[in-house]
This record gives C-alpha cells, sequence and structure tokens, in this order.
C-alpha cells in the first residue's frame, strides 16, 4: 500500500538488535515491491522519538540527509 504513495521510503527503527532485524525485514518487502529503500543510521541507544525531542527535527533531517542506500 505504502508503493502507491511513493517510491523512496526511508526506514528509521530503534538502532537497537530489534530495531536492525526490522529494518532488514522491511527493506527487502520494500524492494520486492519496488521501492527505494534507504536506512537512517541512529545513534546506539536512541530511536527516532526520542531522538527529536531531544536534540530536534533538525538533527533527525541531518541523519535523513546521510541514509544509506540499501
Amino acid at each position: 500500500m505504502l508503493r502507491r504513495y511513493t517510491r523512496r521510503v526511508l526506514l528509521a527503527y530503534d538502532a537497537d538488535l530489534p530495531g536492525l532485524k526490522s529494518t532488514f525485514r522491511a527493506a527487502d518487502e520494500l524492494l520486492r515491491q519496488g521501492a527505494a529503500v534507504s536506512v537512517v543510521t541512529l545513534p546506539a541507544g536512541e530511536d527516532p522519538d526520542t531522538l527529536v525531542a531531544r536534540s530536534g527535527a533538525d538533527a533527525f533531517r541531518e541523519l535523513m540527509a546521510q541514509a544509506l542506500d540499501v
């Protein structure tokens, strides 16, 4: 369903083992659906909401700009 609205997807899961596993699982499926997938690398121990709350949206946008293609 997501592919109907966009071709490019940025994944930003928590920076822990379950988040890493979820990233790979989601990326595999999105690639199968023809999406261009990139991964936002968060600092160790961070998750997207606490990063934004602590450092602000600009800090998260900077990480998004540095996202790596899968």
